[in-house]
């Protein structure tokens, strides 16, 4: 099987995870600057001249001032209307606003004994980044970690990208895990930024924990290559989705994209058309970039020469679970085997050591206070909310309210707010949001979720 077959095999079946993660998630700002990055990262830096050492944890004085400085603001911001020429009527959007509640005095005493220091550093092209402390929950694998980059000029607001929210994108950090990075105002200067990475781990995403810190010249220039690279792309789809246009009717199309990526129906500016020429372009062009090429066909031969298809497969069971193995593939036998290949060779260079890449290891019994309701659909505690909205909504995303034992509310989203710093959609069509607040899910009494006019109630269990 050609790895481009394996990766519609994959790709389609992601399709509606990924849509709950990013696409019905409500619109950011900064969402044109997360998708060019998305390209940006295809090129690969090259790393020189990096160095490696220990650090003092230095960002806060103390746990206190840690858990003060994150989750102290009761900060709010309105909704926002941002008028967008390029959108049909109403040629606007709507970015949602928040309300953040400071953490009460009990939650704060308790998180004071979930930080653990690392106090390592990273060097790179002049940057020094040191990785100063984290929180994880090994229940949800989800968690924060603050770090602080010294930089030799100052970092201005359009290099990081920075969003209403203090949502920034600092490209010169790749994190393996998925997650969202927000400035720390109060520890930033001109040559320090300080920022919270806040990242939900899977398996499936990386084997590890892992934080690089690339030179940032080299980020630079690949982002301008990145850049062309993204024009080329679009030039290249519109001209040959008009050419699908005379060569296809619609039910061939639908045909042909639904055998290459198992789906197809779309109409609109992002047709079936669209998807078949952005994949003929996206698998002429999915390994010319790569420098890991050489190393990848290393090892990957050396795994096939090492294991069976039924050992490989065993061997990813065995470091994802069934559960993952058999979502991500469908259950289709003759993409398994090869997947495994493909994701035991992920595993093995991720966790290859390089000099200016951290890998952090987190405890496996470090589960914060939690509680669930509704027969444990969903599950929240003090920095996250797992919800199980595809129960009641199949296809569709849920809006959560928490409802407190002092008779507020504390809305997790709505189409009006939205107190998340990330949703991500799992593997089992379950959702995670990573909360702006730090809750005491004792105060909870009960959870709502909510979809256009539906509506019910979870109590605790």
């Amino acid at each position: 099987m050609k790895k481009e077959d394996l990766f519609r095999a994959i790709g389609g079946l992601e399709t509606s995870r990924l849509a709950k993660t990013e696409e019905e998630a409500k619109m950011r700002s900064g969402m044109k600057f997360t998708r060019r990055l998305l390209i940006a990262a295809i090129i690969t830096a090259l790393l020189v001249g990096t160095a490696y050492a220990a650090a003092r944890f230095f960002l806060f004085d103390s746990p206190q001032e840690m858990v003060q400085g994150l989750y102290g603001s009761g900060d709010s911001k309105a909704p926002t209307e941002v008028p967008d020429d390029q959108k049909p009527w109403p040629s606007s959007y709507m970015i949602p606003g928040y309300d953040k509640r400071p953490v009460d005095e009990t939650v704060a005493q308790a998180m004071e004994n979930w930080i653990s220091p690392v106090g390592q550093t990273l060097e790179n092209g002049g940057y020094k980044l040191t990785v100063d402390a984290y929180v994880y929950d090994s229940a949800l694998k989800a968690g924060f970690v603050t770090l602080a980059l010294e930089h030799p000029e100052p970092l201005d607001n359009e290099t990081l990208h920075r969003q209403y929210d203090g949502e920034i994108i600092p490209g010169m950090l790749e994190f393996s895990q998925y997650g969202r990075a927000y400035i720390l105002d109060d520890k930033t200067t001109d040559t320090t930024l300080a920022l919270t990475y806040y990242f939900h781990c899977d398996m499936r995403s990386s084997s590890v924990f892992a934080i690089t810190l690339d030179d940032h010249n080299a980020y630079q220039s690949n982002l301008e290559d990145a850049e062309r690279f993204a024009q080329e792309r679009r030039d290249y789809i519109a001209k040959r989705r008009e050419e699908l246009r005379q060569e296809l009717t619609a039910e061939e199309a639908a045909a042909r994209l639904q055998e290459e990526s198992g789906f197809s129906g779309y109409t609109g500016e992002y047709d079936d058309y669209y998807y078949l020429a952005a994949n003929e372009f996206d698998w002429s062009h999915a390994e010319e970039q790569s420098t890991e090429a050489d190393l990848r066909e290393e090892i990957e031969a050396r795994l096939r020469q090492e294991l069976t298809p039924e050992e490989a497969e065993a061997k990813l069971r065995a470091l994802w679970g069934d559960g993952p193995v058999d979502a991500t593939f469908g259950g289709r036998a003759e993409v398994i085997a090869e997947g495994a290949y493909f994701f035991l060779t992920n595993a093995e260079l991720d966790a290859r050591p390089q000099p200016n890449k951290l890998i952090l290891t987190f405890p496996e019994d470090s589960v914060l206070p939690s509680k669930t309701f509704g027969g444990g659909d969903v599950l929240v505690n003090t920095l996250c909310v797992h919800a199980n909205g595809e129960k009641y909504i199949p296809g569709g995303s849920v809006d959560i309210t928490l409802n407190l034992r002092d008779g507020s509310d504390f809305v997790v989203t709505s189409d009006s707010v939205d107190n998340t710093l990330f949703r991500k959609g799992l593997w089992d069509d379950t959702t995670l949001d990573m909360l702006n607040s730090a809750v005491n899910v004792d105060d909870i009494v009960s959870v709502t979720l909510s979809h256009g006019d539906w509506s019910t109630t979870l109590m605790p269990d």
